[in-house]
């Protein structure tokens, strides 16, 4: 039950405190959020110069024995067999979505921070 006041300006007044201690309160929240660490948030891998296996991906231009990529490329790597999860087919490469996660070609165990798919290393979420 709220109080009786009989004078309006002290109803008023209370109303305005109790306002403006909501609001002060909420601003000392979003500080104190400001100035905790945030989580990382997970980027998709950055595209990367690549070895020449036919047509270049979209996106990347020939350079002798090499795709460059240009600033409307995705990351791509060589497909072998599938494509890891995040990746879709393009001829002989993998172009990563925003999903992806960075992978490399598995050669024997794959190193630390990095989990085993198929022919794949894929880059943990924890080692990102």
């Amino acid at each position: 039950m709220h109080a009786r006041h009989d004078n309006p300006a002290e109803h008023v007044t209370g109303q305005v405190s109790r306002r403006l201690a909501v609001v002060a309160t909420g601003a000392l929240l979003v500080m104190l959020s400001l100035l905790l660490p945030m989580p990382a948030v997970a980027q998709p891998p950055s595209p990367t110069a690549i070895e020449r296996l036919s047509i270049c991906p979209p996106g990347y231009t020939t350079h002798r024995e090499y795709c460059l990529p240009g600033p409307n490329a995705r990351a791509a790597i060589r497909r072998i067999e599938i494509c890891p999860p995040g990746y879709t087919t393009h001829r002989d490469y993998c172009l990563a979505t925003s999903r992806a996660t960075h992978a490399i070609p598995r050669r024997g165990v794959c190193p630390p921070g990095y989990s085993t798919w198929r022919q794949y290393c894929l880059q943990r979420s924890d080692h990102r």
